[in-house]
């Protein structure tokens, strides 16, 4: 059935199947009435599909009721507001529609069909069209109507007044039935949305018991149960990752094993050496107000950062690359692999072992080609940049960079080195400058570890007169 607005003209139908009738009947109207559109000459047999002893034949009979009303309206000029109502219709309330025929829908078991001839039914046919059924007189019509089609008359019974003892009997049940049902999932905590017998749950009576009110002691303890629950939750999921955590630490040592590998890496955050430097920060003031200038400043100086001033104790260099495992060059990258070989090497092959997170740091010893007559040479990679599949770098993170500074501090305490840095982002576009010096200052020189950053000279006739000015002096801050 295609309703009103969807363009269609069937020129050669001659049959209208309904299989739903609808409350309004102008609706089926405009349907029946595409069938006699553009050139159609032939009878046409309108066929309504209806269920017996169900709430469609109600809706049927109340669309034809309409259809009546709506002829002797316009056909006797009664086009008033004041034009009296039918009094069924205006008493029948959907409680008593949905209880017509529902003894009979309840009580019938198996198949409806029956042989039956569907001539007398449908109609007769003559040369492959419809034969017209005989249209009785106006007054004929409506006497049968009143006695036989009646919209509440069903089977000789009239239901205008009131639904059968038996309807109203099985409607009861019905409303038991979903009563009952509605209980028992309410226990289970879990309410049937979707299920079959959510279908009468508009009719349900509403319940007046009313809900029971906790009291504050039922209320604390809910709490508590709750907060334990999460509790719970929180720490199972963080078993659960530390788990996965010591599984795929496990498989990584087990795969460097097998490839004699040795990470150069210093200690993490989670090991006794970050215990150790929590307990000096909160025994050390870590004010960045001076008191003694001489003691807790940083040392800018003039001169070749892989060559460090230093007399007879250890020195740390300090550089910051990427997470890809690829030596870059020029700058530092240049000189540190003309000072050694161990630089380009050990961080590649950390590359290939998947052994650089960002604030790693690599501390391994440099003095193959060079070196001094006491104190060593060492070499400190923090991993502060990351770079993408599409070899797109990112700046320096600072997060990853104080992370690289606690544990270097860590390692120059333990050797009682000094600690030599280039101007780390030199010429990097919205690099932090001021924010990464802070960082050096909290982390390695207001807590006792001389510590140096260096100018490169860039005027190669400047360069031996800056450097001997170097080794005696410091340079002011630009």
């Amino acid at each position: 059935k295609h309703r009103g607005g969807v363009g269609m003209n069937l020129t050669a139908a001659d049959t209208v199947i309904f299989t739903d009738s609808d409350f309004n009947p102008q609706n089926d109207l405009q349907a029946i009435a595409r069938a006699h559109r553009i050139g159609q000459h032939k009878p046409v047999k309108i066929i309504r599909l209806i269920g017996r002893d169900t709430i469609e034949e109600i809706i049927y009979r109340r669309a034809a009721s309409k259809l009546r009303l709506t002829n002797a309206i316009v056909e006797g000029g009664q086009f008033a507001l004041g034009a009296p109502k039918p009094q069924g219709a205006a008493e029948l309330q959907l409680s008593e529609i949905l209880k017509f025929g529902l003894d009979k829908l309840l009580s019938s078991e198996g198949s409806t069909i029956q042989d039956v001839e569907l001539e007398n039914i449908l109609g007769e046919t003559e040369g492959g069209k419809w034969v017209m059924d005989v249209v009785l007189p106006c007054k004929e019509e409506r006497e049968e109507e009143d006695t036989k089609n009646h919209m509440y008359v069903y089977e000789g019974k009239d239901y205008s007044k009131e639904p059968s003892r038996e309807d109203r009997k099985a409607f009861d049940q019905l409303l038991d039935l979903q009563k009952a049902l509605t209980e028992e999932t309410s226990k289970e905590g879990r309410a049937l949305r979707n299920k079959a017998n959510a279908l009468l749950t508009g009719l349900q009576e509403q319940s007046t018991r009313r809900k029971h009110l906790l009291s504050p002691e039922e209320l604390e303890a809910r709490r508590k149960k709750r907060q334990e629950a999460a509790a719970k939750r929180a720490r199972l999921m963080e078993e659960k990752k530390k788990a996965k955590a010591e599984a795929e630490h496990k498989k990584k040592m087990a795969w460097w094993e097998a490839n004699h590998y040795t990470s150069t890496c210093l200690p993490s955050e989670e090991s006794d050496s970050e215990k150790e430097f929590e307990e000096d920060e909160a025994g050390l003031n870590t004010d960045l107000d001076y008191k003694d200038a001489d003691l807790n400043c940083i040392k800018y100086v003039m001169g070749d950062v892989t060559h460090p001033k230093a007399e007879e104790e250890d020195a740390i260099i300090v550089h910051c690359l990427d997470d890809s495992g690829r030596w870059g060059r020029g700058g530092l990258f240049t000189a540190l692999e003309a000072r050694s070989d161990q630089p380009r090497k050990i961080y590649e092959m950390a590359g290939k072992m998947k052994d650089l997170e960002l604030g790693g740091t690599l501390l391994f010893p440099i003095d193959d080609k060079k070196s001094r007559k006491k104190g060593k040479d060492l070499l400190a990679l923090i991993v502060a940049q990351h770079r993408d599949r599409s070899n797109n770098l990112s700046g320096i993170k600072l997060s990853a960079l104080e992370k690289g500074l606690k544990k270097i501090y860590l390692a120059a305490k333990k050797r009682n080195a000094t600690v030599h840095l280039p101007r780390i982002g030199y010429a990097t576009k919205g690099f932090n400058w001021y924010g990464t010096e802070r960082l050096i200052r909290k982390y390695l020189a207001t807590r006792g570890i001389p510590t140096f950053i260096y100018y490169f000279p860039r005027n190669k006739g400047f360069s031996s007169a800056s450097q001997l000015y170097s080794s005696s002096m410091t340079v002011s801050k630009p």
